[in-house]
């Protein structure tokens, strides 16, 4: 139990609030997990206690990154965010949850299928089967349930699923039992749908995102994706009008291009053909346009043009409605871009909005992509655009890297400067250093330098740092990077050395942005 516990309050770790044991050993020490393992031992004060607790978060972090929640180096004791642990932390998924999709989730999933695996959620597992409820479990199941359920109601998971499309189907209970395990079932549904939509979108899975981005729109407005799209303006349009839609089987496509009395006639009801067309009207429906740009012959630049086009009306669409904008490669079934778009009523009435950004493009080339405007709150408003390939003109190969030379390791003596060579503990620079040494040592000429780990990358940076502190000294030296845990690597090591044996200052800035939060720390001389 402590160590479930524990699990529980280590999501503050995907969210990046602690990096390394140590620190988050510090904040659970004084949790109420391990304040109560302090009281029911009794040993406040006994060293055996810390061990037995530090030994806890390490099991904790040690599920953590078996679920794929976050990686955890036991060596160092650093914790590195995955995009699975954030997710995981915003919508409040436990991790015994996680390892469950992680072992069910597929990028190819039918409707029965993906029920099945959100009644596996370690959410529900307070919901137990009762001889009482079995003979309404059935009628609902024969009543309410369009999908199969595995197991039946006699099963925990099978009476799950039965709720869940109970749910969504809007079906009513007369069981009290059944209705508080309804209501405990429905409380959670809607952000375990949004955290396997954000799992499946961040997997780069095409026809599974779309798939529970539907079902996400499904639970939260209790209407299932095969049923008509008007039924979203179900306390307007009559359930006859509806339903007579729905036998017809016409979609919105084919109701926009007929008439008024066309669609009385189809529905056998006159005066709601006018009915329907008006709401037609409000059904967000949005056209898209790109133009594509080479920029390399693996980079292209997309420009977008969104152009709405319904009716805004506040009861339906509130201050804001938000778009995902998606650039799939249907072949593959994979997606190469994806953000949120938020349209709002004074975007209406002005220019088109216009988006730009950058995919990438692989050969061979496939035949095409296609841009999927889908908005995230109505079922079936969605909108593609095709991006053809056929015609498209790509710059000339050319290799964007610089060889590395068979050069002669240069000796660190090189440096010419005693301070210099004893910050370090090898004779000669390695290949690539050797090999822009003199770019970076004696010259103020821009480097992009891109190795793999270990390769010498750090060095490499401190000739630059030196070449700036021999031309000018009283000038700064910023350092960026994106984890704390890098920042404080370099901040011992160059505490030891530039700081200690070079006479310089020292300071760390944190620097907050949208994205993320960077450290920031700046060298320079000692006035």
């Amino acid at each position: 139990m402590i160590a479930t516990n524990i699990m529980n309050l280590l999501v503050i770790v995907p969210n990046g609030s602690v990096t390394i044991a140590t620190s988050l050993f510090d904040t659970l020490i004084y949790s109420e997990t391990l304040l109560k393992l302090n009281f029911c031992c009794n040993v406040i004060g006994d060293p055996s206690l810390s061990l037995k607790q530090r030994a806890l978060v390490t099991d904790a972090a040690r599920a953590l990154d078996k679920a794929k929640m976050m990686r955890f180096d036991e060596k160092s004791g650093n914790f590195y965010c995955t995009e699975l642990g954030r997710i995981a932390s915003h919508f409040y998924i436990q991790y015994s949850s996680v390892e469950t999709y992680n072992e069910m989730l597929r990028r190819h999933m039918n409707d029965s299928e993906v029920i099945d695996m959100v009644a596996h959620s370690s959410e529900f597992e307070n919901i137990v089967v009762r001889e009482e409820e079995q003979n309404e479990l059935e009628m609902l199941l024969r009543s309410s349930c369009p999908l199969e359920v595995k197991g039946g109601p006699s099963n925990k998971h099978g009476k799950i699923s039965i709720l869940i499309q109970l749910y969504i189907s809007h079906g009513s209970i007369d069981t009290f039992s059944l209705v508080s395990d309804a209501a405990y079932i429905s409380a959670s549904l809607a952000r375990i749908m949004r955290a396997l939509f954000e799992i499946c979108l961040r997997r780069g899975w095409s026809e599974m995102s779309l798939f529970m981005l539907e079902y996400c729109k499904a639970v939260d407005r209790q209407i299932w994706p095969h049923q008509h799209p008007l039924r979203q303006f179900d306390k307007d349009l009559s359930s006859e009008i509806l339903r007579k839609l729905e036998e017809q089987a016409y979609d919105l496509d084919h109701l926009q291009e007929m008439e008024e009395k066309d669609i009385g006639t189809l529905i056998r009801y006159a005066p709601g053909g006018r009915l329907v067309k008006q709401y037609l009207k409000y059904f967000p429906r949005i056209q898209l346009s790109a133009t594509v740009s080479p920029i390399t012959r693996t980079v292209l630049k997309l420009d977008l043009l969104i152009i709405p086009e319904f009716i805004w009306k506040d009861r339906f669409h509130g201050t804001a409605q938000r778009w995902w904008i998606l650039v799939e490669d249907s072949e593959n079934d994979h997606i190469y871009h994806s953000e949120l778009l938020t349209l709002t009523k004074r975007m209406m009435r002005g220019d088109p909005h216009k988006l730009s950004f950058t995919v990438p493009i692989f050969e061979p080339h496939p035949p095409q992509y296609y841009i999927r405007a889908v908005s995230d709150s109505w079922l079936h408003a969605e909108s593609f655009y095709t991006i053809s390939f056929h015609n498209l003109t790509l710059p000339e190969a050319r290799t964007s890297h610089t060889e590395l030379l068979d050069l002669k390791p240069l000796p660190v003596s090189s440096l010419g400067n005693n301070k210099y060579e004893a910050l370090y503990n090898f004779s000669h620079f390695n290949p690539i250093q050797t090999q822009i040494f003199h770019i970076l040592y004696h010259t103020d000429n821009n480097v992009l330098l891109g190795a793999p780990t270990g390769s010498g990358k750090t060095i490499s940076a401190e000739l630059a740092m030196l070449r700036l502190f021999n031309t000018q000294p009283d000038m700064k030296v910023i350092y960026i990077a994106p984890m704390k845990a890098i920042v404080r690597e370099r901040m011992n090591d160059w505490r030891k050395h530039l700081v200690a044996q070079l006479g310089k200052k020292m300071r760390i800035q944190i620097v907050c942005t949208k994205v993320s939060i960077q450290r920031r720390m700046e060298i320079r001389g000692p006035n």
